[in-house]
């Protein structure tokens, strides 16, 4: 993940902490009212009921307020996936948990009404897709060496390409399954569930 602007005061006190999550709260409740392009900094600002300048003592722009919001979406995912996973010991329990960790990913949105305008815009965004990208390869990378470890006679080539597919495409069909109605949310939800079964048993085939 690339360095924090070195021109930018990180805040240590109670105070300054404060002031910065006030600041992103505000950031992601404006974002996901009215999208990214349509909000301002000065908008920020006056939400959050601070100084412009003091956006500007910690945030250089904007795109380093959706990197930040970002970083706490990918923290909170990445948890969730991990505590799931680690009750894990056996195949089987291995493949039950590739539905919870689809529910998780559901809950998340669901619960963070939020995360799916805001990582749109990341990924809409040049100079910040590839943070979306290195978060991804994190996740996947997890999940890799972890099925390796219940599963260690599988297809390692073929874990690692389902894995890296399934993190690429899960964020990009949770927003359509919450988009839509909720009948055929729930229909694209279980079709992915069966697809990344089937890919994930069909890579296993081979270790009994």
């Amino acid at each position: 993940m690339p360095p924090a602007n070195p021109s930018r005061r990180t805040p240590q006190q109670a105070r300054s902490r404060d002031r910065v999550d006030a600041i992103l709260a505000a950031a992601r409740e404006l974002i996901g009212e009215r999208g990214n392009d349509a909000v301002s900094m000065r908008e920020i600002a006056a939400r959050a009921r601070v100084p412009i300048a003091s956006v500007y003592d910690y945030f250089a722009d904007k795109n380093e307020i959706l990197r930040q919001l970002m970083v706490g979406y990918m923290g909170k995912i990445q948890v969730r996936l991990a505590t799931i996973l680690a009750a894990v010991e056996t195949p089987a329990e291995l493949f039950h948990a590739i539905d919870s960790m689809v529910d998780a990913m559901v809950a998340i949105f669901r619960e963070e009404r939020e995360l799916p305008t805001i990582w749109g815009a990341v990924q809409a965004n040049t100079s910040l897709r590839n943070l979306d990208v290195e978060d991804g390869r994190t996740i996947a990378e997890f999940l890799i060496a972890r099925f390796l470890q219940v599963v260690p006679d599988a297809d390692p080539e073929g874990v690692r390409d389902a894995c890296i597919y399934a993190v690429s495409t899960v964020s990009t069909t949770v927003r359509m399954a919450i988009y839509t109605n909720p009948a055929d949310g729930e229909r694209l939800i279980r079709e992915f569930k069966t697809l990344m079964r089937l890919r994930l048993e069909s890579v296993t085939a081979s270790s009994g």
